[in-house]
């Protein structure tokens, strides 16, 4: 009976053995995928605070500050790209009453915004897209930059006009903004310098980066800007 049982335990202890191996590969499996997961599917952001280059979701977005060099994915575009690129200006006289809000959609661009006391919107442009056609309806004047690649602008609002900027890539300079303002960037970085003598209402909100403190108010005549980047940087100076 004994020489029966022998092979019995031995077979039940292999049995034993390979589930042990087995429970240990799987559960390593499990943590290399959820490694995996967490590389690819998390936002990943580093930035170089004194040149200025963001990296955006593990490499996939890199901006530099001046717009000089990107990637996108696996294309990159050269350094020489702006030299090659083309200058629009031009200006949209506003009839009064019948504008009240400006909206900037973009691409991929750099803006620096200013306000003038002129009853005009006034811009300069450089890209490699044809220059922007603004158009006016139901009070909103579309000034869309979405056509343009790389694009490099300075724009001056009208005082009095409230101003929403929805943009994918790049880099807003706001300078001594009068009036409300709404900035919506998924990858880049937004300046934002503030005018001493009025009070305002920021409310910033970065999902991963890093943002400068400003000030909230609930005064009634406080300025309201509203700044939520998905991956970036906000400051509170140019």
């Amino acid at each position: 009976m004994t020489s029966d049982v022998k092979p019995v335990r031995a077979r039940r202890g292999r049995v034993l053995k390979w589930l042990a191996i087995g429970t240990v590969a799987f559960f390593g499996l499990i943590f290399l995928s959820g490694l995996t997961a967490l590389r690819y599917l998390s936002p990943v952001l580093s930035f170089d605070e004194k040149s200025g280059r963001i990296v955006a979701l593990g490499g996939l977005i890199e901006l530099d500050e001046e717009l000089n060099q990107m990637h996108l994915g696996n294309m990159q575009l050269p350094r020489g790209l702006q030299q090659e690129s083309t200058e629009y200006s031009g200006e949209q006289e506003l009839s009064p009453g019948r504008v009240e809000k400006i909206r900037v959609p973009f691409n991929t661009a750099k803006l620096e915004v200013t306000g003038t006391n002129e009853k005009a919107v006034r811009w300069k442009c450089r890209s490699m897209g044809a220059g922007p056609q603004p158009t006016i309806a139901a009070g909103v004047l579309n000034f869309n930059l979405d056509g343009l690649n790389l694009a490099k602008c300075s724009i001056a609002i009208p005082l009095g006009l409230v101003a929403e900027f929805v943009g994918i890539n790049g880099q807003l300079n706001v300078k001594d903004p009068s009036d409300s303002m709404t900035i919506s960037l998924v990858n880049g970085k937004v300046n934002i310098q503030l005018d001493p003598t009025l009070v305002y209402d920021v409310d910033v909100n970065v999902k991963n980066g890093l943002a400068d403190f400003f000030p909230r108010s609930s005064d009634k005549k406080a300025i309201k800007l509203s700044v939520d980047v998905v991956n970036g940087l906000v400051k509170q100076d140019l």
